[in-house]
């Protein structure tokens, strides 16, 4: 026991019974700030689930290899998303999405401005997302 003899651990089991427990002090703004912030791998994952909610889909479909039109769709809304909102560079929203290089980001992102440009509705559901998306979004890291 390391010298220690049974009456000195029961001095020292009363000496932390005794002990005053004091509350600890308020979080400061800046930390509460700090708490609040998210990664943007945590935004992702906001925007992928608000994108598969939209059109359906399951959350790991956004990440799949498969094309089929919906799912292709929803995917490259995500891609935009994620670039429009977040700023992130093609090979990190290409990591995100599971994709092997960039070229597959950016043909994405590429897709859908130009198809906004040309279709209302869809135009209008791109930016529907965005909106509902900016609130959550917000906190940026320091």
């Amino acid at each position: 026991m390391n010298g220690s003899t049974l009456s000195d651990l029961v001095g020292n089991l009363r000496l932390c019974a005794s002990a005053q427990v004091k509350p600890a002090p308020a979080p400061s703004p800046y930390a509460l700030r700090l708490l609040s912030m998210k990664t943007p791998e945590q935004k992702i994952a906001l925007i992928k689930k608000a994108v598969a909610e939209a059109y359906g889909l399951d959350v790991q479909e956004l990440d799949s290899l498969k094309k089929p039109g919906p799912l292709a769709e929803a995917r490259a809304v995500a891609f935009y998303l994620a670039r429009e909102l977040l700023g992130l560079s093609f090979p990190v929203l290409a990591a995100a999405f599971k994709r092997k290089n960039h070229m597959s980001a950016m043909w994405n992102c590429s897709s859908v401005r130009d198809r906004m440009e040309t279709d209302a509705k869809f135009r209008s559901t791109v930016e529907e997302l965005a909106a509902k998306l900016s609130p959550q979004l917000q906190h940026t890291n320091p």
